[in-house]
């Protein structure tokens, strides 16, 4: 898999935070901070405020090749996975290789999709990987000539599997992950998307999505026909399939989606409100034993 992507490095947080810069025929990376950034994740246009400097997370700061790899790892997995309002990255490096005016690096990596759900902002979607980048290099200018997933299921043969983890072996190194390692791949994720909470003025917890197990509508009782039914209903596709919110951001406006259920009176109930002022814009209803819509 061979791209034409420069990767022109930031030394902004954003970037670090799933941030990137589109230009026409590629996305690149400006090596000096911006002023400000005007892309990145897409956020409300409610009362969500950035925080004062003092009180931002602090992420560690990237060598040169670790900001061209995060970028790459973006690039590579964003539009793949079930789309969330903010995109995180994180990598560590196993190993180098210089080759003329090449450079082969082998990495841990790790791609996740953060929503809001009932107030939390969770992993909704993802993956992680070991990867291999071959970089053109010119002085801290960083080209991706190639971008691979070290896993059969990306399509490589064991053949060829071994013969690009053959250099890693050479060194006497494992290419495996330890407790360690997903433990700090994951705090990188994770700190990314809590600097961008704080970016827009927000508190939650960032956690794992839950099973909704105990309160998800099937569990109280709603038959799955019955549900299937239900969301053959456009507007009733967009709201949880459990009893309680999830938010998304629509042409700047952050807007949240309830679902509720009464027992008594066997009705599930969906209202979408806007997150700024709790206005209620959609309401509806339907009957859970015949997925009828009710008045």
């Amino acid at each position: 898999m061979k791209t034409n992507r420069t990767l022109i490095l930031a030394a902004c947080i954003l970037l670090m935070a799933g941030c990137s810069a589109r230009t026409e025929g590629g996305s690149s990376f400006s090596a000096s901070p911006p002023a400000a950034s005007s892309d990145g994740p897409e956020t409300s246009g409610t009362s969500e405020q950035s925080l004062p400097a003092e009180q931002s997370i602090r992420l560690p700061e990237r060598s040169p090749l670790e900001q061209a790899v995060l970028s790459a790892v973006l690039e590579e997995n964003r539009g793949k996975y079930l789309p969330g309002e903010f995109q995180g990255a994180g990598c560590q490096m196993v190993e180098t290789f210089p080759e003329g005016e090449e450079l082969r690096v082998y990495a841990w990596t790790e791609y996740i999709e953060y929503a809001f759900q009932d107030g939390q902002f969770v992993n909704i979607s993802g993956t992680r990987a070991k990867a291999f980048l071959r970089f053109e290099v010119q002085e801290e200018r960083y080209t991706l000539k190639e971008y691979l997933v070290l896993d059969p299921t990306s399509g490589l043969t064991d053949e060829q599997l071994e013969k690009l983890i053959a250099p890693i072996k050479e060194t006497g190194k494992d290419y495996l992950y330890t407790e360690e390692d997903l433990a700090a791949l994951r705090q990188q994720v994770d700190d990314s998307a809590r600097r961008y909470l704080q970016s827009i003025g927000r508190e939650a917890a960032v956690c794992e999505r839950s099973g909704h197990e105990e309160n998800s509508l099937f569990s109280l009782g709603v038959n799955e026909e019955v549900y299937y039914q239900i969301t053959e209903n456009e507007a009733a596709k967009a709201y949880p399939d459990w009893t309680g919110s999830c938010e998304t951001v629509e042409d700047g406006v952050r807007y949240v989606y309830t679902t509720r259920y009464d027992q008594n009176t066997r009705t599930i109930r969906y209202e979408k409100t806007r997150y700024d002022t709790g206005e209620a814009t959609e309401a509806l209803a339907f009957d859970a034993v015949t997925g009828k819509p009710l008045p």
